[in-house]
C-alpha cells in the first residue's frame, strides 16, 4: 500500500511540472481551449476589464439591442426593479435570481424589456442607446476578405 501511495505522489508531482511547463509559452488560459487550435475566448477574458459605458441616474446602460441596470451597493433584485420601474419578478426570473437575493455594487443585470431610453433628463450625456462610431460597410468587410483569400480552387472527384 505504501509504494501505491509514492506512485501517487510521483504522478502528481510530474502532472504539476506539466502543467507549469504549459503556461510558461503565455499567459494561463483557464479555459483551455486557447491550446487545442480551437475557438479561444482568452483574448476577450483580457479585455474584459475595458471601461464600461457610464450609466444614467438610474444606473440604465443602452444598447441598440438590450439594456442594462447597474446595482448599487446592497441592493435588492426587487430595490432595483422598482428604482427602474419593472417588476420584480419579472426581473429576477429574467436574470435567473431571486428578488430578495442582495447585489454588490457594481453588479449589472440585463433587462428583461426595454425601459425609457437614457437622456440628459436622466443623467446620461447623450440621448438614446449607445451605437457603434460609424456604420460598417459590408461591402468592404467582405471584400476585403475575398481579396485576402486569394485564388482557391476546390477539386471534386468522383
Amino acid at each position: 500500500m505504501n509504494a501505491f501511495f509514492r506512485l501517487g505522489r510521483r504522478g502528481l508531482a510530474v502532472s504539476s511540472v506539466a502543467l507549469v511547463a504549459a503556461c510558461a509559452n503565455g499567459p494561463l488560459d483557464f479555459d483551455l481551449r486557447g491550446n487545442f487550435d480551437q475557438f479561444s475566448t482568452a483574448e476577450a477574458a483580457r479585455n474584459a476589464t475595458f471601461d464600461r459605458p457610464v450609466p444614467d441616474s438610474r444606473g440604465i446602460i443602452s444598447y441598440p439591442n438590450y439594456q442594462v441596470v447597474v446595482a448599487r451597493r446592497g441592493e435588492t433584485v426587487a430595490q432595483l426593479a422598482a428604482r427602474i420601474g419593472l417588476d420584480g419578478n419579472e426581473m429576477a426570473r429574467y436574470n435567473g435570481l431571486q428578488t430578495g437575493d442582495t447585489l454588490r455594487a457594481g453588479e449589472v443585470l440585463a433587462l428583461p424589456r426595454r425601459v425609457s431610453e437614457p437622456s440628459p433628463a436622466t443623467g446620461a450625456t447623450t440621448t438614446g442607446p449607445i451605437v457603434s462610431a460609424g456604420p460598417v460597410d459590408i461591402g468592404a468587410v467582405a471584400g476585403g476578405a475575398i481579396e485576402r483569400a486569394g485564388d482557391q480552387r476546390v477539386e471534386t472527384a468522383a
